[in-house]
């Protein structure tokens, strides 16, 4: 029979099947009969035919055959039975009916990968509803297939305060289709009927017999009519009227089968029509299939369940205009789908956003940054050694430790490696050893690429002033004590930079330059070493010498050319109080820069669209007072609506100090004044108390570098004292606020993982009963085996009597 273990193995992979039992395949080859198999040979094979009949049932096969969705209706109880919910997904909606798994098929990603973006698991028709596990998903990103589902998204983000990127996607359905595009298509015949459906929460009821009745009534073209069910309807024995009236019931599996919406194309491709008394998904796809839809109004449907809240919302989502005008689109019976019919069909499964499997792929990829670089992200802080952290403080540093760690874990992980990179305004180069450091650690990086980093090295601070500075540097032996005396006598910093970034492990492809950047348009010519940038192209640059209007105007002029889509902006600047014009000229190139992260002062961006010489003149005039001041005022109201939406309170605070200086400096002081002052009843102004005293009475400076004074000292003081009492009582009721917001926001997690505690338990009694099964099975195997062995034992034992007795007979 089976000469070997993997032999028998071989036969019961091939023999097993989601709806076979462990005892038919055994059955099916006769093992009862294999009497030269001893027996822990026969229990090991067991063992192994269970393991993988295990393995092909919880881990299917994509490519689903139109002859096994058909077996498998053989089984409707096992189809539509309760199954984990256990995927790979970050956001766990991602993988209801398999779209996760088209998605990532289609892209040839692998099925272990986690989608970084919310993708929705049906077409949605309701004009005001999003789940609000979409909106509160860790996930930095949705998709949408349809404007409609857009704005719907957008009204829902803003309204809770959530910020996401909204991106377009073609329905996982669409992407279904291209993967079956060549299989063989089967003969058309009859109806595929919906009814309406229950959920988890929602159960629907109606009258059987009404629906009946109109299915008979069906025209006879539309006959016969097959019945396919949703699984929990299944579960609540929606299917026996109809099995009674003598239609055949199908379904699709259960919403957490990753095989569903295969399975469901294989159920419409049989069919010539579709038809349903409802609106919604399966309307789309039968469509998509090929298949006529009609609309059967059986009028007789309620719904009930245990949460008012949650019934009122879906019924309140039921009667809109869009479904209505849905409805009307589909109930005249018709051999052919109608153009009107097909422009609806491909709006709201996002047919003009189907991509190749490349283009879906980069979709999916690009957002990684997103996600890796999410928002004030803590891990993002960190570094992997004592070691390496006391490396990236040795050099004093005017940029926080947070900021340098962050700029060296996004170049030591997400930095391509395969462009050059630039910095312009290192200082004694904190930002530079950062970066460095983070591009040698990166095994991605090209030997050939190189970092340049410019500054002007000079007239920074006055020579005792820096040597202060440094006071720390000389005594730990950090730099040589011989370069101290040079330090007094000079305003150039040139050489100390050069000494804290000699002999380190960056210093072959570390290349300073020595230029300065024009504040004004009278100082280019005037220059030494005026800025030129080298002759490279750069997939990211860190920007902190930008000080003035006109010098970032002239910086973006040069670099224009060197950078394309794709290239990472770092802005040090963003958001520091005084260099209001850093997010004015971001606001101004909007459509240029993506916001992707945020760390204290520095604001990361990616370049969307090339960043043309044209479009930086056109749209960044020389002087800030040439741009009408009504768009600065609206640039900043953008920019805390912006805020307001990450939830980051230390913008919303800066954003005023901006908004005031960038009065100041237009010398509209009376507005300035109270713009600032305003801050002062803000729960936010305690984000920028260690520089608030000077925000208030200087907010910025002219681009001579002349500080623009506002409120003087005693000004200041008197302010304070005055709205002390009502500014400390508003933050502490914002805060009071603010904390019980934070209480029932833990409230609803707890809850969460109460609901989600109690379905693991659920899963693990549901694992120890089937373990038990199997222990069970495994028991009556080994029963019926040794019976098997003791009748062969005791046949054995008659025939050798027998022989015996031949044997003592041929004697006598």
């Amino acid at each position: 029979m089976y000469s070997n273990f993997a032999n028998l193995e071989t036969h019961l992979c091939e023999r097993a099947s989601p709806t076979s039992n462990k005892w038919d395949v055994l059955s099916s080859m006769g093992c009862e009969r294999m009497v030269g198999l001893n027996l822990l040979s026969l229990l090991e094979s067991c063992l192994a035919g269970l393991t993988t009949y295990l393995f092909f049932s919880l881990f299917p096969m994509f490519e689903l055959t139109l002859d096994e969705t058909l077996a498998q209706q053989e089984n409707l109880e096992s189809l539509c039975q309760e199954c984990p919910e256990g995927n790979v997904e970050i956001f766990h909606g991602n993988a209801f009916y398999g779209g996760d798994r088209i998605l990532k098929t289609y892209a040839n990603l692998p099925p272990d990968y986690a989608l970084k973006g919310v993708v929705p698991h049906g077409v949605y028709l309701s004009d005001t509803f999003i789940w609000h596990k979409e909106i509160f998903s860790p996930l930095p990103a949705a998709f949408y297939f349809s404007e409609h589902l857009q704005k719907n998204y957008e009204n829902n983000l803003k309204k809770q305060h959530v910020h996401k990127r909204l991106y377009p996607l073609s329905s996982p359905f669409l992407y279904l289709l291209d993967l079956y595009k060549n299989a063989p298509k089967p003969e058309r015949d009859g109806t595929l009927f919906f009814l309406t459906h229950s959920t988890h929460h929602i159960t629907t009821a109606f009258d059987p017999q009404v629906v009946i009745d109109k299915l008979h009534a069906l025209e006879q073209r539309y006959h016969p009519v097959t019945i396919c069910l949703y699984w929990r309807d299944f579960q609540l024995g929606c299917q026996k009227p109809f099995e009674a009236a003598g239609f055949r019931v199908v379904s699709a599996g259960h919403m957490y089968d990753p095989l569903f919406m295969a399975r469901l194309y294989h159920l419409l491709s049989l069919h010539r029509y579709a038809a349903g008394n409802d609106i919604s998904s399966h309307v789309f796809y039968a469509v998509k299939t090929g298949c006529p839809y009609l609309y059967i109004d059986t009028g007789n449907v309620t719904r009930s369940a245990a949460d008012p809240k949650r019934l009122a919302l879906t019924l309140a989502t039921l009667d809109e205009p869009r479904i209505q005008k849905i409805k009307s689109l589909f109930q005249e019976p018709s051999d052919s789908i109608t153009p009107a019919q097909l422009e609806l069909v491909d709006y709201y499964l996002g047919a003009q956003y189907f991509q190749s499997p490349e283009g879906l792929k980069q979709q999916f990829l690009d957002l990684e940054p997103l996600y890796e670089l999410g928002y004030n992200t803590p891990h993002y802080f960190q570094v992997s050694s004592p070691e390496l952290s006391a490396q990236l403080d040795e050099v004093p540093s005017e940029v926080s430790a947070k900021e340098r760690r962050f700029l060296y874990n996004y170049f030591a992980k997400f930095w391509p490696g395969n462009e050059d990179v630039f910095e312009i305004g290192p200082f004694l180069g904190g930002t530079s050893r950062a970066i460095a450091l983070g591009m040698a650690a990166n095994p991605q990086r090209n030997p050939e690429t190189k970092f340049y980093t410019c500054d002007r090295f000079d007239e920074y601070y006055d020579p005792q002033q820096l040597s202060n500075f440094l006071q720390t540097s000389f005594e730990e032996g950090r730099l040589p004590a011989d370069l101290k005396a040079t330090v007094e006598t000079s305003t150039s910093f040139l050489e100390v930079f050069q000494r804290f970034h000699e002999n380190q492990p960056y210093s072959a492809f570390l290349v300073s330059q020595s230029q300065a950047l024009p504040d004004y348009p009278e100082q280019v010519g005037q220059l030494e070493q005026e800025f030129e940038p080298p002759d490279s192209q750069f997939g990211a640059v860190f920007v902190d010498g930008c000080k003035s209007w006109y010098g970032t105007q002239y910086f973006l002029l040069k670099m224009a050319p060197h950078v394309h889509k794709g290239t990472i902006f770092l802005f040090q600047d963003y958001g520091w109080y005084t260099c209001f014009w850093i997010p004015l000229v971001v606001q101004r190139l909007a459509d240029h820069f993506e916001p992707i992260a945020h760390v204290g002062s520095t604001y990361t961006f990616r370049l969307t669209q090339e960043l043309r010489v044209e479009t930086v003149g056109d749209r960044l005039p020389d002087t800030l007072s040439t741009i009408d001041k009504g768009w600065i005022d609206d640039a900043f109201a953008a920019l805390f609506l912006q805020a307001h939406a990450r939830q980051d309170t230390r913008a919303l605070a800066v954003y005023t100090l901006q908004w005031g200086a960038a009065l100041a400096y237009l010398g509209c002081v009376d507005e300035a004044k109270a713009t600032l002052v305003s801050l002062l009843t803000q729960p936010w102004v305690k984000e920028v108390e260690p520089f608030l005293k000077n925000a208030l009475m200087f907010p910025t400076y002219t681009g001579q570098r002349d500080q623009i004074p506002l409120f003087t000292e005693q000004n200041y003081h008197h302010l304070m004292q005055q709205l002390g009492r009502f500014t400390a009582k508003k933050i502490k009721d914002e805060k009071l606020a603010f904390k019980q917001q934070q209480i029932e926001s833990l409230q609803d997690k707890l809850a969460q993982k109460v609901a989600q505690t109690e379905k693991i338990e659920r899963q693990k009694r549901n694992l120890a009963r089937q373990l038990q099964e199997y222990q069970d099975a495994l028991h009556d195997a080994q029963t019926k085996l040794a019976a098997l062995e003791n009748s062969k034992f005791l046949k054995m034992q008659r025939l050798w009597l027998q022989v015996k007795r031949s044997l003592r007979g041929g004697d006598h």
